[in-house]
Parts: structure tokens; sequence; C-alpha cells
């Protein structure tokens, strides 16, 4: 961000942004040196919030122009923030219709010269235009009721605490909600998680906030409709083209730590095991072409486990010695043997 204000202010100029890199301007910036240089503001790639675009409004002193489209359309429509809640106009040679409460475009940027019909949930604006309510194709069955997960989500980032969020459904025997939620600074700060885990709260400010957040949604959800499970995280997943997609999110509930059997705990000697779980995440990206534990998170795992039985100092200094003598892989069993030297404060 330092970076864009400095060219902002070298000349006149046009931002052409992601939500992604609008959600995050930072208010101790000068931005008051882009004041007469910058044209416009352009937003493309994704839904920007509200609350987002009010803010480029503020910082910029420009109404973010948003460009809402797909791949398979193209552009489809514009607005401009210079209202609350703007409606969406169409691009010029751009006709749409509602075809069962959602979205249909006649566009020259389709491959024939027919209708498509989009997910994407729709009502007639007062003018020409329309809004948006969210996509059909969010819509779920859970235990045989029907859930909005835009509904979800938009009661949820009505908690002050919440900065944003996400909530998808995660397949199994029994399919469960779930919600990946960046909390409030204010609450990131006061639960920070210093054991390197998914979630940035630490486990009594993790099940306390979800607590919370569930009790804000009892009012209008009951206990079915509600999200199960939940992660707490600085930002959003995103891809190379920074979209926050379904896999993204799903890989945050895989198991990143496994499941542990203590057999020996003593103040200066632990023993314990640890079956490696095929569906570890541990297991993903370091290696492709084989499934093999790496190095540094056999190293992190003992670490955490020393800290659950030692009273071992909060910072890592260093690391003398290490070798492997042979791979870990899914379904092997690793047994780690912990001694601590309190004199030396020496794992």
């Amino acid at each position: 961000h330092e970076d864009i204000v400095g060219t902002l202010a070298n000349g006149p100029s046009v931002l052409i942004a992601t939500p992604a890199h609008l959600k995050r301007l930072p208010d101790q910036l000068d931005w008051a040196a882009v004041d007469g240089q910058l044209r416009a503001v352009f937003s493309s790639g994704g839904p920007l919030p509200q609350e987002s675009a009010l803010q480029v409004r503020r910082l910029l002193g420009l109404a973010p122009t948003e460009v809402f489209g797909s791949s398979e359309t193209g552009g489809i429509a514009w607005r401009r923030w210079s209202a609350e809640r703007p409606e969406w106009n169409p691009l010029p040679a751009v006709q749409w219709r509602i075809e069962d409460g959602c979205l249909a475009v006649q566009s020259p940027h389709l491959r024939d010269g027919g209708w498509w019909r989009s997910q994407d949930r729709v009502e007639a604006a007062d003018g020409e235009g329309f809004r948006l309510l969210g996509r059909a194709d969010r819509i779920v069955k859970i235990e045989e009721r029907r859930v909005s997960l835009d509904a979800l989500e938009q009661s949820l980032r009505l908690h002050p605490d919440v900065a944003d969020v996400r909530v998808l459904v995660l397949p199994g025997a029994r399919e469960q909600l779930a919600a990946v939620v960046v909390p409030a600074r204010e609450v990131a700060r006061a639960g920070t998680d210093t054991h390197g885990d998914i979630d940035i709260l630490d486990e009594p400010a993790r099940r306390a906030f979800a607590r919370r957040l569930g009790q804000h949604l009892s009012s209008s959800h009951d206990a079915v409709t509600r999200p199960r499970r939940w992660r707490f995280t600085d930002a959003l997943p995103q891809d190379a083209q920074g979209k926050v997609t379904r896999s993204g999110l799903a890989a945050l509930f895989r198991p990143n730590f496994p499941r542990i059997q203590w057999l020996q705990r003593a103040p200066r000697h632990a023993v314990l095991e640890m079956p490696l779980d095929p569906d570890l995440l541990a297991f993903e990206g370091h290696f492709p072409q084989a499934s093999i534990l790496p190095g540094v998170a056999q190293l992190d795992w003992a670490i955490r486990c020393a800290r659950t039985v030692f009273d071992i100092p909060p910072r890592f200094l260093r690391m003398d010695a290490l070798k492997f003598q042979h791979v870990a892989r899914p379904g092997d069993v690793l047994t780690l043997d912990l001694g601590w030297d309190g004199e030396r404060s020496a794992l």
C-alpha cells in the first residue's frame, strides 16, 4: 500500500484493484498526498463489501466504481458507491432480465447470441438496474432444512467483532455447516495463539468467541442451521487470482496436528505416539511426487507437545542438531521421546 500511495501521488492516475487490496487500506498512510491526482477507482474480481467501499471513499476522496461480471459473460454491470446501497447498471450492449428469480443476460461477449442464466438472485431496482440478492446455488439442505449460506454470512457480519466471514458445508457422513471468520483487530489481539495453529486465537479465546457468535445467531437460526465448526484467521484464503474459493476454505478444516497418545508424562521426560492420518494438512504440497511428512512439521510438533508437559520458555532460540534417519509417510506411527533439561533450558 505504501507503493500505491507513492505512485498515485506522482501524477494523474486511475487505480484499478481487487477487493482484496481495497479491503485493507491502512488508515495511517498519507492518502491526502493523492488528493487531486486520482481520477477514478475501479474494483473487480469479487464483491466489494459496503464497509470497504465507504472506507475507500473516505480515504481516497472518490467513490469506487465496482464492475460485476463472470468468466462466461465478461463484464455485465457497474455501480458507483456514491450512495449507501447503489444499484447495478448494465454495461453498454448488455441486456438483462429475471428468470425464476435469477439474473439472465444477453451480451456481445457470449459465444452465441442467446441468453445466459446465472445463479445470482436479483430484484429490479427503482431505475433501470438491479440489485443482487445472493447466489441461488448457496441454498443448501442440512438435515432436510433449507439454509441460505448468504443469509448466515450477512447475519454474522452484523456482529461488531466480525471483520469478514465465509460459510461453507463440510461433506461427510453427516454434513456440517462451518464458518471461517476474520475477527476484528481487538478480538485478534486479545486472544492471539502463540502455538502456531491454523486459528489465530488460542483455545480459550476461540471457544468463547464461537460461543458469542452462536448466541448472536440464535435469534434467527436454530441449532441445526448454525455453524458447528469454526476457524478464526487473520485473512480469508485466496487463490492466485485473489478469489476466495471453497477448496481453500475447506483446507482450513483439515487436521493440522496428529492425534496423540501419551505413554509417559513426567517433569523431565515424556513419551508419546503419533499416528499419521493420511488427511493431515502437513502432507500436502511439500513433496508433490510422494506423501512425506516434512521435517519442519516434525520439529513444530515436538515443540508444541513439549510445551504441554514441560515448563518451557515462550521463545524458541535455536536448534543445534537434527538428523532424519527415515521418512515418515501416511499410516506410520511416530514415537516421540522428549527430555527437558531445565538448567540449560534445552529440549
